[in-house]
């Protein structure tokens, strides 16, 4: 039987890269999204081989039972992962007033996306009968590592939303707690991406070069490697409560 995963947020710009590096290395590969579409505009461009390894389930993060919903469809598909990337974000969490801060409400909803979903996620998937959970990968960011650089952003406070880092920081934190609680049967690492191109324009990437000591961002192709290094056991089977930086040597200096 083929290896199983699960990608929280496989349609975004990092999780379409992930959801179709794993199908077409034979994985069977769970997606979530808030839109079924999204997926099945994934699984167009794929051949017919690749995606029909791909099944999509529909959940929202800001949903309180986002995990049981997503552990029921899960179970309809037959389809119980032995990997699982909390890749997911709500960008509606995000949104700051007039002034560059957030709402108290936008505070504790980028809490609920960022922490309170994928612990629960994880959690129910390591407590299931006979449960083939082996290693959980939450994705993170430089910016759980350092604070934003103003120069790089034209408007920095509105650009910039301040619960996005402060909650990738407690992501890390959680990460170290789950690898604790979890070990010795599942493993528990993080990788924090430095700016991956796609989103952005090309006097951001000119700014972005003179603060990179790599001196370009990431292409989303890049974002592949170190997961599945992570996913498989036999590549990484001594490493847990890691936060693996890739982010072109950003937090270097």
């Amino acid at each position: 039987m083929a290896n199983a995963i699960l990608i929280t947020g496989g349609s975004g710009l990092i999780g379409r890269e992930l959801v179709q590096h794993f199908a077409a290395s034979g994985w069977q590969v769970g997606v979530t999204t808030r839109k079924l579409e999204n997926v099945e505009h994934i699984k167009d461009r794929l051949p017919t081989e690749i995606s029909k390894r791909i099944f999509a389930i529909e959940a929202d993060l800001l949903d309180l039972e986002f995990a049981r919903n997503i552990v029921v469809g899960l179970k309809e598909n037959k389809l119980l992962p032995n990997v699982l990337v909390n890749n997911a974000v709500d960008y509606s969490t995000w949104l700051l007033e007039s002034n560059g801060k957030p709402t108290a409400e936008n505070w504790v909803k980028t809490f609920q996306t960022q922490i309170v979903a994928p612990y629960e996620l994880t959690s129910m998937l390591a407590e299931l009968d006979d449960s083939p959970l082996e290693s959980v990968i939450n994705i993170g960011s430089m910016y759980g590592c350092v604070a934003r650089h103003p120069k790089l952003y034209d408007d920095p406070l509105m650009e910039s939303p301040i619960q996005y880092g402060v909650s990738k920081a407690a992501f890390a934190h959680l990460t170290k707690e789950l690898a604790v609680r979890l070990a010795p049967a599942i493993r528990v690492n993080m990788v924090s991406y430095g700016g991956v191109d796609g989103r952005v324009d090309e006097a951001f990437k000119e700014r972005y070069r003179d603060y990179c000591p790599r001196g370009t961002m990431l292409e989303p192709k890049e974002t592949c490697g170190v997961i599945e290094f992570l996913a498989r056991a036999d590549m990484s089977s001594g490493m847990t409560g890691e936060n693996v930086h890739l982010d072109g040597g950003w937090t270097a200096w």
